[in-house]
Formats: structure tokens, C-alpha cells, sequence
């Protein structure tokens, strides 16, 4: 992740004239990804991308609060560490799309297809909304095994390494738990070492 200063694209806005292309964003937001003078961070705030073709799109980090994605092929979309908040993401193709602790708080994800996702790490996941029509693998702890999980704590992410032997539940809710866990690394929002030890934001 670019450490300069993030300068923002705004494009794509709800009945606005002169509309940027999205491929020229995507550019530019991969330029900015690779933390070249020219990059800028894509806002697309609010963005009307309704049925668009994003297919393996690389919007690491984006902006997307409140965007209206109904029916996009997000289709392998890198879209960690993205801001999801309030976006409408309901009938879109996120099939084998990266979400990896993007914030979904309050997304619509009604009738959306998150076969392969991957939603490790994912902020505020419990807010969105969802139906009987979404089409993705519960969110549950494996039953056996020794497997990787991600926990958020003070604005943190904290890998971890549940081993075979440690007892795991999700009762009712889409949260895992466990009896015992190894810290594998702890990193901040943008992917950067952040130390050997955090707070829990539980006890």
C-alpha cells in the first residue's frame, strides 16, 4: 500500500455530466496502488456502477461507500481493504472476489453471489443485509482441523492459527470461537507490522 499522500478519483456519480471512465480510474487507482507520483485513489462514493463489468478489477483500498452495484460482475475482484460501507451490492457476481477486511457495514448483499469469496477479516460483517437468495458458504468454523482466522482488535488485524485440537463454536451467529488460538502476525489496515501484541476489543 502507497504511503504518499492519497489524492482521490470522483467519477461515476449519480446523474453527473461528464462521467470519468472506469477504466481510467482503474488505471489511475493502480497507479496509486503501486505508489507511482501519477496514482490517485479511487472515490467512488456514491458511484452509479449498476450491472457493471468489473470482472478481476483491482480496487484495493477503494472507496465505494454508498455505491450501487446492483448486478456487477465483480467476478476474482481484489476488493481488500475497501470501504463497502452503505454500498448496494445486492444480484452482484462476487464469485472468488477478495474482501479481505474490507468494511461491509450496512452493504446489501441480497441475492449476491459470493461462492469463493473471500471474506476473511471482513469488518462489520454482522450489519449487512442478506437473504435466503445469497449464494455463498456459511461463514462457520470448520469442524475439524487446524485452520487460519482473522480477528480485528483497536483497528487492528490479528491472524490466527486455531489448531486441531482447540474446541470452536459459531452458535447462532456467523462469529467463530475458539478455545485457544496462535497469534500468527498482527498488522494494521493497510497491511503493515504492527507490533506483538493488542488489546482485544472483547475480553
Amino acid at each position: 500500500m502507497p504511503n504518499h499522500k492519497a489524492r482521490k478519483i470522483c467519477g461515476l456519480k449519480k446523474g453527473a455530466r461528464n462521467q470519468m471512465n472506469i477504466k481510467d480510474i482503474l488505471d489511475k487507482h493502480a497507479a496509486w496502488l503501486r505508489g507511482e507520483p501519477e496514482g490517485v485513489k479511487a472515490d467512488l462514493t456514491g458511484a452509479n456502477l449498476t450491472g457493471a463489468d468489473l470482472t478481476g478489477a483491482n480496487l484495493t483500498g477503494a472507496d465505494l461507500t454508498g455505491a450501487d452495484l446492483t448486478g456487477a460482475d465483480l467476478t476474482g475482484a481484489h476488493l481488500s481493504k475497501a470501504n463497502l460501507t452503505g454500498a448496494n451490492l445486492s444480484e452482484a457476481n462476487l464469485s472468488g472476489a477478495n474482501l479481505f477486511a474490507a468494511n461491509l457495514s450496512g452493504a446489501n448483499l441480497s441475492k449476491a453471489d459470493l461462492t469463493g469469496a473471500g471474506l476473511a477479516g471482513a469488518l462489520n460483517i454482522d450489519t449487512l443485509s442478506w437473504n435466503s437468495n445469497t449464494e455463498f458458504y456459511p461463514l462457520q468454523c470448520p469442524e475439524t482441523g487446524t485452520y487460519t482466522a482473522y480477528k480485528k482488535a483497536n483497528n487492528l488485524i490479528v491472524e490466527l492459527e486455531i489448531p486441531y485440537d482447540a474446541l470452536r463454536s459459531s452458535a447462532t451467529s456467523r462469529k467463530c470461537r475458539a478455545s485457544k488460538a496462535k497469534v500468527i502476525s498482527i498488522t494494521d489496515l493497510a497491511g503493515r507490522p504492527a507490533g506483538d501484541r493488542v488489546l482485544s476489543d472483547y475480553a
